[in-house]
């Protein structure tokens, strides 16, 4: 048990500075909200968030630590990416959807609608 707590707060701590990261970098105030350009960025990271899902979910852990490791994994391949509309559109998606893996198109559609951010 003990091993796992600095586990823990490293994974913890690189998703909190990827997810800082990701903020800055992905602030594009002319982002593209035309039905092709979101599905095909949820498409991709969509994509992302499932390969992390298998990746760490598979691993033997508790669930705090794999949707830990889930976080940082996502943001990792993101920010690696070198996509900038894919880092705008991953930050701009509230953490609370960023990494459903079960989201739909119209909860997508209803946040790039939104014109208060």
């Amino acid at each position: 048990m003990r091993k796992n707590i600095p586990a823990f707060c490293v994974a913890l701590g690189l998703a909190v500075f990827a997810m800082g990261g990701q903020a800055r970098a992905g602030s594009v105030g002319d982002f593209p909200r035309d039905d092709a350009t979101l599905t095909a960025l949820n498409d991709q990271q969509l994509t992302l968030v499932h390969a992390a899902a298998r990746e760490c979910m598979s691993m033997p852990r508790g669930p705090k630590m794999g949707r830990a490791c889930m976080i940082a994994s996502v943001e990792q391949a993101v920010s690696l990416s070198g996509d900038e509309q894919l880092k705008a559109f991953n930050a701009r998606m509230p953490t609370s959807m960023r990494y459903n893996e079960y989201r739909t198109m119209i909860d997508v559609k209803r946040v790039f609608s939104r014109t208060d951010r």
